[in-house]
């Protein structure tokens, strides 16, 4: 029994020394698997597990913040992050079942022997880990890789077929044969991995590369924009120029006090290659006014640089991670962007902005002369001289802000649909005319024209019963308006429509689609129809040739009449929002030929009637016609489930009736008379409380024009009383308790100042005649 008991004991032993070592332990190694964005990610996150659990039978998987709470403080050997992980210059995160988990959160497992990022934007979560763990394994060594890494899965079987488990070893092996698939298959290298021992990088890049990883910084504190950058080797003694920038900055600051930073200078310089790419060098000095802000764009990633302190000391950044900024600090950014011909369009198309949401005092472009053009939509710019010294190879013409004349923030416009608003920047084409575009756009377009007989057969069946030419068309524009939107803008179908039978085949199309059908269809009921670009919702400038369109609609000259079948929202004779007052250029003419897109009169009026009933019932409906009638079937006609409209509506109804209880509605629509009525029937306790009683007049765009507004008070039964008061251009209608409105009559204010105002004689008439309380 002795010799039993003496022989289990030394294989107990033998046992102990032959298991693998600690740091596979499998009761301290926690995964937390992230969601992984697609199904097809989701199936391999699934597959990747089933192999941990494989090489770590006892591992735990947390799926959600709420397992990770569960999961206590315990802190593991072994910390692997899996799935979806998302990093900009607000937070660094991982999109879990139930929400976001910040990389924060991960702080208390920093201590931890091992951890092992094999999240998609792995690089960002290096700094919470890089100084408190002995080991960090990343697979990327970028902000800039965004896509899953492929190393896991050879890292996972590398492991499975290692017997000594040391990850160190299975990280370099699955590196190599990492690399060795990128070079067989002749593909570029889309990730790089990276080790970090005491957060110091040990893995050597590939072969050529040179040394590219560089030492991570800690991430910043909450209050790291309140204090000085913390004393660095990198920290050189102040010069001349930096003192003279920070002293610059600390002038400029004065101008802007309530801004959390500004840019100092803007300098680009730009050069289109004969091959038709072009090379824009950036230099961005960017002040910290108030250390950080909501509002403030705090690049992320690794740059170049420096970033100069209040007392003219610097340091130099070379492909790193920007530290903890001081208030008062200057960030100047060296960067370099590579534009080539787009894979749709001929020629070279770029747009660069220099508008942001913070103040720019001053901006110099740099261009060097060649075969292209040049544009400055929004800005105050000129050519102040050109350069043409005998060491340069090159002219270079140099543009600059007016002297004393900054560039004020972008704020996004009251009006979603102002034509005029946008950001100040440059656009670069090597288009030489219109002539050139329009023979470029009419060969992707012109075949799209032919009819087939189906085609054919169902213009002469719309058309069989019209009694006029108008009618003819009216027949196939709402036919062609009742088809379903859908855009598929891939490779040349970007640009090309598809044929009408195709399109009357799949019963939709998008709008250059649904243009072409009517076009062709009106030409074969003998009717001239010109199809036209515009760009919907923005304004185009005619005097510089490039691809400024996002749109097509159709023009009918002999009335006068403009057509956009796209939505299906728009009776004949009306266009939706963002397409009347723009510039519209012919595609059927050989050479340019624009003309300005009018919507024929029409009678855009909304009239809002309030009905309550002593016992708190109310229903306010709604009656709408033209741009009203609008974005009012918009609400109601989109593909929606019902619960999905029943909530759309009940937002609504909150809107205008705070605290209401939702009833229900009805919804009536006359397609072709473009009139819609709407009622929204709710509870509410006596007094009946509107908060705004026409909130639809902030979606209505500033080009239209002739509104016919009025809003209606009625009790049960009630009348509006015909008895008038003019007020300057607000007409009361009351009388007695009969009922009570408001009619403002073919106003021309912008949509947000009509709303403003009559809130404002909402609210008077609301503190003069509020029925009392029930107690």
């Amino acid at each position: 029994m002795k010799k039993w008991i003496m022989l289990t004991g030394l294989l107990l032993a033998g046992a102990v020394f032959a298991a693998p070592p600690q740091n596979t332990s499998p009761e301290t190694v926690l995964v937390v698997a992230a969601r992984g964005g697609s199904p097809e990610q989701e199936a391999m996150i699934d597959r990747q597990i089933l192999s941990i659990r494989k090489i770590w039978p006892s591992v735990q998987i947390v799926r959600s913040k709420a397992e990770l709470e569960a999961a206590g403080q315990t802190r593991p050997a072994i910390l692997l992050l899996l799935g979806h992980g998302t990093h900009n210059a607000k937070r660094t995160s991982l999109v879990m079942s139930d929400g976001r988990l910040g990389a924060d959160a991960l702080l208390r497992y920093a201590g931890t022997q091992s951890v092992l990022l094999f999240n998609t934007m792995a690089a960002a979560f290096v700094p919470f880990f890089a100084d408190r763990t002995p080991m960090v394994l990343s697979a990327t060594d970028s902000t800039g890789q965004f896509n899953p890494p492929l190393l896991t899965d050879f890292f996972l079987a590398e492991l499975e077929a290692s017997n000594s488990r040391d990850l160190a070893e299975a990280f370099r092996e699955a590196g190599k044969k990492l690399d060795n698939f990128f070079s067989t298959r002749h593909l570029a290298r889309s990730e790089k991995s990276m080790m970090l021992r005491d957060g110091k990088a040990v893995l050597p890049p590939p072969p050529g590369e040179g040394q590219r990883l560089a030492l991570v910084s800690p991430p910043p504190s909450s209050d790291a924009a309140d204090k000085p950058a913390p004393p660095s080797e990198a920290l050189q003694d102040a010069t001349e120029e930096t003192c003279s920038i920070a002293r610059r900055a600390a002038e400029i600051a004065k101008k802007y006090p309530s801004e959390p930073g500004f840019f100092l200078s803007r300098h680009y310089t730009i050069c289109v290659n004969p091959e038709k790419s072009a090379v824009v060098e950036m230099i961005d000095q960017l002040v910290f006014a108030s250390g950080g802000g909501p509002r403030l764009p705090m690049p992320s990633g690794r740059h170049n640089g420096r970033l100069i302190r209040p007392d003219g000391k610097f340091q130099v950044l070379s492909m790193q991670m920007i530290p903890p900024v001081a208030p008062g600090s200057v960030l100047e950014l060296h960067r370099t962007m590579r534009i080539g011909v787009s894979a749709h369009l001929p020629e070279l198309e770029a747009a660069i902005p220099i508008q942001t949401d913070l103040p720019v005092e001053s901006y110099c472009i740099r261009a060097m002369e060649g075969d292209y053009r040049i544009y400055f939509p929004n800005l105050a710019t000129a050519p102040l001289r050109k350069s043409s010294a005998p060491s340069e190879r090159s002219s270079w013409t140099i543009y600059a802000s007016p002297p004393g004349k900054s560039l004020p923030p972008w704020r996004d416009p009251p009006d979603e649909h102002a034509a005029a608003a946008k950001r100040g920047g440059i656009r670069i084409t090597t288009w030489k005319s219109w002539d050139d575009l329009l023979a470029w756009a009419n060969r992707m377009t012109n075949r799209s024209l032919h009819l087939d007989d189906r085609a054919r057969a169902l213009t002469g069946k719309l058309i069989a019963e019209a009694k006029s030419p108008r009618e003819k068309v009216r027949k196939i524009y709402d036919f062609l308006n009742s088809l379903r939107y859908v855009s598929v803008p891939l490779g040349g179908a970007a640009f090309r429509p598809l044929p009408p039978g195709e399109v009357l085949r799949l019963g939709a199309g998008d709008c250059k689609d649904k243009a072409t059908a009517l076009a062709a269809m009106c030409d074969l009921a003998g009717i001239k129809a010109e199809r036209m670009l515009v760009n919907r919702g923005k304004e185009m400038n005619p005097d510089f040739p490039c691809w400024q369109f996002n749109h097509m609609i159709v023009y009918l000259p002999e009335w006068d009449l403009w057509l956009d079948p796209t939505d299906g929202f728009t009776p004949m004779g009306d266009l939706p929002p963002g397409d009347n007052g723009t510039m519209a250029l012919s595609l059927d003419n050989k050479r340019q030929r624009f003309r300005r897109v009018r919507a024929q009169e029409g009678k855009n009026e909304i009239v809002r009637t309030f009905q309550w009933q002593p016992d708190g019932n109310f229903s306010i409906t709604t009656r709408a016609t033209g741009i009203f009638d609008y974005f009012q079937k918009k609400t109601m006609l989109l593909p929606m489930l019902p619960y999905q409209r029943e909530a759309e509506l009940k937002k609504r109804l909150q809107g205008i009736v705070p605290d209401a209880d939702w009833i229900g509605y009805d919804f009536h629509s006359v397609p072709a008379g473009g009139e819609s009525t709407l009622v929204l029937k709710g509870r509410a306790q006596v007094p009946l409380l509107i908060a705004e009683p026409l909130p639809e007049l902030r979606e209505i765009p500033s080009d239209r024009r002739r509104l016919s507004v009025r809003v209606l008070f009625q009790p049960s039964g009630g009348g509006v009383s015909q008895d008038r008061r003019r007020k300057g251009e607000v007409v009361e209608l009351f009388r007695d308790r009969t009922g009570i409105g408001y009619e403002l009559n073919n106003r021309t204010d912008p949509p947000v100042k009509l709303a403003e105002e009559l809130n404002k004689v909402h609210a008077a008439w609301l503190r003069t005649r509020l029925l009392p309380r029930n107690p």
